[in-house]
């Protein structure tokens, strides 16, 4: 996603093997921007006289992002979050000005609502950001609230000037598009596709580039589908093109995907040690048909790289030539001679390819649709179903809600009732803390009082060597240009400690107290440093005690779930689907399900709790991961080989033998379903080797015996033969998850909240 540049240097005699580090550009162009808006900030907050200009360097870290589209987004919800909060904090304390039953009440649904909708997708960011601002003016004002109007007024004027300078010096300093960088990293996606696709050319046919690690090229590219869906939204803010295209967009990815896949399916169908007699045969028609393919899917990658309209088609013409010429051979006796595994492969590639084909067809068009000019129309029906789903009730999301709306109240009361130091930012702790599960929020806690101490320790040698010796802002202004500079790298650096970043710069800001007024104190730092510690104790007990979310728990229902849907899906492959009589329901497509597992068990993996000597099972859980991805793509695959159509006597034939393979696999996933609620490893799993050898037996007799039906096209004989190879490939999967969960130690499943 980020712009790199990498910098070499000689290697040294005693380390060879040593470079120097990536240097991010776009990492150091975003804080080099948001540290000079920040100075360019305070110093106009500070000309205007205003009582804490600090206000408006925050907001223009949080609203400096790499890209101007999302920058301009997150800006306007940080202020219209802020102003709604305002608005509820106004009316909440003027209803209830001596009632503090119900100025709590009304204060926990708001804090409620707000933890609900943080959650969601309905720009989540709004709302928690009006859940932090109502807590902080809350506590600002509890004691007096005559102080309510100038603390809301000054906190808008503050964020808005903020907001607005970061976009300006967001977009007149090198301005970034995500729309550019969408294009280029779809043109590189299908690049390392088409990189997959010449090293299964090679394996099976001899020509083309072998791929060193074909199995780390493939681990990329799934790995890189999520990264494109998530920066799809920011494209389509800064692209009017992107955002009157966005279901085409979307459609496109999908493709991609499915493109992805098929090639990976493809690869699979060319491994192993076969004669290859069809391709001898058939050499010339088949690599005028694979360069056809490589050509169009090079033309594609270019098209995303750079929109241009998209030469024809060469594919479906070397198609027709290969099927031509394969016709012609089978009317012979020779393939009469081959071996059943030549037969099979050979068919199973064809096979492949032409779904290669057939996805890339429907992304050119796509590719052709987002080309095309004005805002495309979508249907009603759709966007009510989509509505429905963004609006539907979420019970997590609710327990969250109400788990902000305890924290904040408790903190608040706590601190009044004993008047210990750091209240406010104690408050404000609360509202943030309360996180997804519990090991998100002791990282999110550890990496706020990391940020806090950094903060405050470079604040106290600022006032101790600096301040004293610098009477006006130009003359600070450097110094804290490199002072924000260390924060900001360290905030748009990798996820895992970004945030400590923002709180050190937080933390500079609150204990400086950079404005006319200028003081020296450690005062401010030493009681955040308190309220931090007060928030968080707040936190850790009501995230304990009220619904606790386990990630390990989180996990177990992550697979559980999964290997249900995977067996639900096997059902229905009812004999009538497998004899072609019926075709499958869509609504039961694996190709709108399941599609961020990956993701969401690597969430959960990478918030498991464990001890030094325990760190290993990670490694093995998201190797089961991994596995499991696999999985889904052979059952992808094997759908799309079924959604073809059949000739019935071919499916007539065999569907007995491959209900029998469905009854075995979905008795696998059951019982890979119970291992996980359970906690205990089955022993006994069904045999899925001899239903397996058995349709290879009754495959050699068709191809031997019966010569397989000379009168069905070779289109249809290399469907039928994909298929079988799908049920060997998924099999020899669900023997790989087996193998998997036999290595896991089941026992980090149970584990307490409290520990």
């Amino acid at each position: 996603m980020d712009a790199q540049t990498t910098t070499a240097a000689p290697a040294a005699a005693s380390s060879r093997h040593w470079h120097w580090p990536t240097l991010n550009k776009l990492r150091w162009l975003t804080a080099f921007k948001a540290s000079l808006a920040s100075v360019i900030a305070i110093g106009i907050a500070m000309g205007l006289g205003w009582e804490r200009p600090y206000w408006a360097g925050i907001s223009v870290l949080v609203a400096t992002l790499p890209y101007i589209g999302a920058s301009l987004e997150k800006g306007i919800m940080r202020l219209a979050g802020t102003l709604a909060a305002g608005v509820v904090a106004y009316l909440i304390c003027g209803a209830f000005p001596q009632n503090q039953i119900g100025f709590s009440l009304m204060l926990f649904v708001a804090l409620t609502f707000t933890g609900y909708m943080a959650l969601g997708k309905f720009y989540p960011y709004t709302f928690f950001l009006s859940g932090i601002t109502l807590s902080i003016i809350s506590a600002q004002v509890f004691n007096d609230l005559e102080q309510l109007w100038p603390v809301v007024f000054f906190r808008v004027s503050e964020i808005s000037l903020g907001v607005i300078v970061a976009l300006t010096v967001n977009s007149l300093l090198w301005p970034q598009s995500a729309s550019r960088e969408m294009g280029r990293q779809m043109a590189t996606t299908l690049k390392n596709c088409i990189r997959l696709f010449d090293h299964s050319t090679a394996l099976y046919s001899g020509y083309g580039e072998k791929v060193p690690d074909s199995g780390k090229l493939s681990e990329k590219l799934s790995g890189a589908f999520p990264k494109l869906h998530a920066l799809l939204p920011q494209a389509m803010l800064d692209s009017s093109r992107f955002s009157n295209h966005r279901s085409s967009l979307q459609a496109a990815l999908q493709f991609m995907e499915s493109t992805f896949v098929s090639v990976v399916t493809t690869l699979h169908s060319t491994q192993g040690d076969f004669p290859r007699r069809y391709q001898d045969n058939l050499s010339e028609e088949l690599r005028a048909y694979t360069n056809a393919l490589r050509a169009d899917l090079c033309a594609l990658a270019d098209f995303f790289g750079s929109p241009a309209p998209l030469p024809p088609a060469l594919a479906p013409e070397a198609h027709a030539a290969l099927q031509q010429h394969l016709e012609k051979l089978r009317a012979s006796d020779i393939p009469l001679s081959y071996d059943l595994r030549d037969t099979t492969s050979f068919m199973a590639y064809y096979a492949n390819l032409a779904e290669i084909e057939r996805v890339i067809m429907l992304l050119r068009k796509t590719a052709i649709a987002i080309l095309q000019p004005g805002r495309e129309r979508r249907e009603v029906k759709e966007q009510v179903r989509h509505n429905k789903q963004r609006w539907r009730p979420d019970s997590m999301r609710l327990k969250h809600g109400i788990k902000v709306g305890l924290a904040v109240i408790s903190t608040l009361y706590i601190w009044q009732w004993t008047q210990c130091p750091g209240g406010v930012p104690g408050v404000i702790t609360a509202a943030i803390l309360i996180q997804k599960s519990l090991v998100a929020s002791n990282q999110k806690s550890l990496l706020r009082l990391a940020g806090c101490l950094l903060g405050g320790c470079m604040a106290a040698f600022f006032m101790l060597l600096v301040t004293p010796h610098l009477e006006t802002y130009e003359e600070l202004a450097p110094v804290l240009f490199l002072c924000f500079m260390v924060f900001s790298l360290i905030n748009y650096g990798p996820v895992r400690y970004s945030y400590s970043g923002f709180q050190a710069f937080l933390a500079f800001l609150l204990m400086t107290s950079v404005s006319n007024t200028q003081s020296i104190s450690l005062k401010p730092g030493i009681e955040r440093l308190m309220g931090i510690i007060f928030g968080f104790m707040v936190c850790a007990v009501i995230l304990r005690l009220i619904w606790p979310v386990i990630p390990e728990h989180q996990l177990r229902q992550t697979l559980c779930k999964f290997f249900k849907d995977c067996r639900g899906y096997l059902d229905l492959y009812t004999p009538q689907v497998l004899r072609g009589e019926a075709p499958i329901a869509v609504i039961g497509s694996l190709e709108n399900t399941l599609t961020d597992l990956p993701s969401a068990c690597q969430e959960w993996i990478s918030q498991i709790g464990l001890h030094k000597k325990e760190e290993g099972e990670r490694g093995k859980y998201q190797q089961l991961a991994l596995c499991l991805q696999g999985l889904r793509f052979r059952l992808q695959a094997l759908e799309r080989a079924i959604r073809r159509p059949m000739a019935p006597a071919l499916a007539e034939r065999m569907a007995p033998t491959m209900i029998e393979i469905n009854e075995s696999m979905k008795g696998c996933l059951d019982k890979f379903e119970q291992t996980f609620e359970t906690g205990i490893r089955a022993e006994d799993y069904p045999d899925l080797r001899t239903p397996i050898t058995k349709l290879n037996q009754e495959l050699l007799v068709m191809l031997r015996k019966d010569h397989l039906a000379r009168a069905i096209p070779a289109g249809d004989v290399a469907v039928f033969l994909s298929l079988v190879r799908r049920y060997s490939d998924l099999v020899s999967e669900v023997h790989n998850c087996r193998e998997q969960m036999d290595r896991l130690n089941l026992t980090i499943m149970e584990r307490s909240p409290f520990f």
